[in-house]
């Protein structure tokens, strides 16, 4: 009963994984390496089977036949990544090169190298970044300009997705001072497509526009697809980022080609652009379905390096749409994910500490802490300026304004250098509501602009159309209207914003008007303790005796996300023990008919 038979081909399999486990475990060391050597000289020769070179590799690993190793393994990791199995990939580089010192130099370079393309496809940059350097120096050793150029690109590649910009361009340019050497080639024009993309970074779109159109010059009189695919992604994003709407076409248009010519990784860089570029300039509504879709492609294929980004953009917008009970679970599964590159941790931390932040949690000092450590570093606009808004925000609502005022000029000349009229403008915006006189740039965001300049409605209404419901509150903040400071009140009470709520009744008392709540009591407060829909949940199953690996498994969360969830109950109800958890989210009224109140 332990085995089953096909009566067809004459095949024999194990009724059940843990049967062929469990026999294993009793076969002797010495006996299992001859039984390997036993399976892979039958599977090389039996039709089903000689072409499965993952097979093929496990069992020449299991029976120290290394030749066989370097034969199939590396094989096995270019089927694997085809299929964008590259988690699989990665596992067949690293049993490949356990033995490559059996290779020739320049074989174990060619090796290495894939692998580290595969390790930055799955956000695991450092490992690729560090191998990357070694092999650039084998190709610089052996005189090999052309390798040499390749590896240079790729390493700057991995640099700028790492928030190091500054030190990626070195590397640019020396893979262009080379290619520009040789005749026009696919690497020239994927060269120009890098150096697009630091132009990017660096704002400087007409640049961006100027390179892309020369990568996009070569890869069509060369007819590579792969090379146009990455000329019309930058293309299109400097377009979009200065303005020009007609960018999304250049994307669109390079998102087809990626996904007719089943490139996946290219594919999945272009709906993060399309994604994070409309972010960028505050679009949420055209931001999101393009979000979501990259969400899912990047998850089904495996791709890390576009995932992780994703997923922290998706934090941020649920952070901005109001939906605040939502933020905290893609945030956590980046922060909690073994390798996430910085634009995934950045943005993660941020929407968490503006979370903290605006419902009051003492969680938003270290937060933003951490945020700022990550993101000061790279002295990119993208990542520094939201990070210093978010923490000058934090200091005015405490009332410190002159914290306030020194956390957004820490970042203000960056940010008015390279003219990113959103972060700019925030920062302005900070800057003017803790009291100092600000001069407001033509490029500015008409929102932030109006804000400052004194029409709250208009500033208010703009948020509005956008779906950012506390933004909108907060210029109404700025109101000698009664009527829109109550509407102001109101949103901030349904959102659980209790200091921005503190602010809003500080101004309706300080205009005369009576009859101002003091805000909800501590013991009938539906959310007292700032706990999540998620956290209720939880919090819950805590009570009726749940371990947190039960709870990870019944609400398909991974357990250090369980682990998160959990502190996060005991330390917001400030309870000792699990056991007492369930009596106090009853006692503060969370719970009707046993089950959890529908929170606003």
């Amino acid at each position: 009963g332990v085995l089953l038979t096909d009566d067809e081909d004459g095949t024999y399999t194990f009724r059940h994984e843990l049967a062929r486990i469990a026999i294993l475990d009793t076969v002797a060391p010495h006996r299992r390496i001859e039984l390997n050597r036993r399976i892979l000289n039958v599977l090389r020769s039996y039709p089903g089977t000689s072409g499965d070179a993952a097979r093929l590799a496990h069992h020449a690993d299991e029976a120290g036949d290394v030749d066989s190793v370097l034969a199939f393994a590396p094989n096995a990791a270019r089927r694997a990544s085809a299929l964008s199995a590259h988690r699989d990939a990665v596992a067949q580089y690293e049993r490949a090169l356990r033995f490559a010192d059996r290779l020739s130099p320049d074989e174990r370079a060619g090796l290495l190298e894939e692998y580290a393309r595969e390790c930055a496809a799955m956000d695991i940059y450092d490992e690729a970044i560090s191998v990357a350097r070694e092999v650039l120096d084998h190709w610089c050793k052996a005189s090999d300009r052309l390798r040499e150029a390749s590896t240079s690109g790729f390493l700057c590649g991995c640099l700028v997705s790492t928030g190091r910009a500054g030190e990626a361009q070195a590397f640019c340019t020396r893979s262009l001072d080379i290619l520009e050497q040789f005749p026009p080639s696919v690497q020239l024009a994927e060269a120009y497509v890098r150096q697009a993309r630091i132009d990017l970074v660096e704002r400087e779109y007409d640049e961006a526009v100027r390179r892309s159109l020369k990568a996009l010059d070569i890869a069509e009189n060369l007819g590579d697809t792969r090379a146009r695919i990455l000329a019309l992604h930058r293309l299109g994003s400097a377009r979009l980022l200065k303005g020009d709407d007609r960018g999304e076409v250049f994307l669109k248009d390079s998102l087809t080609l990626a996904l007719e010519a089943r490139l996946p990784v290219e594919a999945s860089g272009t709906l993060l652009g399309l994604a994070s570029n409309w972010f960028e300039r505050y679009e949420f509504n055209r931001a999101a379905p393009y979000l979501e879709e990259t969400l899912r492609f990047a998850d089904e294929h495996q791709l890390g390096a576009a995932l992780t980004p994703a997923l922290g953009w998706q934090s941020m917008l649920f952070m901005y749409w109001g939906r605040w009970d939502k933020v905290e679970e893609p945030a956590y599964s980046v922060l909690n994910r073994e390798h996430a590159s910085v634009v995934g941790r950045v943005l993660s931390l941020t929407a968490l500490g503006r979370l903290y932040t605006r419902r009051g949690d003492e969680r938003a000092s270290q937060t933003l802490d951490d945020a700022l450590a990550i993101a000061e570093p790279t002295h990119m606009v993208i990542y520094a300026p939201p990070v210093c808004a978010a923490r000058a925000e934090h200091a005015w609502l405490e009332g410190n304004l002159d914290r306030a005022r020194n956390e957004a000029r820490a970042c203000l000349d960056l940010a008015m250098e390279r003219r990113h009229p959103w972060f700019a403008g925030e920062l302005l915006m900070w800057l003017s509501l803790a009291g100092e006189r600000v001069e407001v740039p033509p490029w500015i965001a008409p929102a932030y602009a109006m804000q400052i300049g004194g029409d709250w409605q208009g500033a208010a209404e703009d948020w509005e159309k956008r779906g950012c419901p506390y933004e909108s509150a907060v210029a109404m903040l700025e109101s000698d209207d009664a009527a829109a400071l109550r509407t102001a009140l109101d949103a901030f009470e349904r959102l659980g914003a209790e200091p921005a709520a503190k602010h809003a009744r500080r101004r309706l008392r300080e205009l005369g008007v009576k009859g101002i709540p003091r805000g909800p009591h501590e013991s009938t407060r539906a959310n007292a303790a700032g706990l999540t829909r998620r956290e209720i949940e939880i919090a819950l199953l805590l009570g009726d005796g749940l371990r947190n690996n039960e709870i990870a498994e019944k609400l398909f969360l991974s357990p250090k996300t369980v682990d998160h969830h959990v502190s996060s109950v005991l330390s917001k109800l400030g309870v000792k023990s699990r056991a007492q958890v369930r009596g106090e989210i009853e006692r503060r009224g969370l719970l009707k008919n046993g089950e959890p109140k529908p929170q606003k």
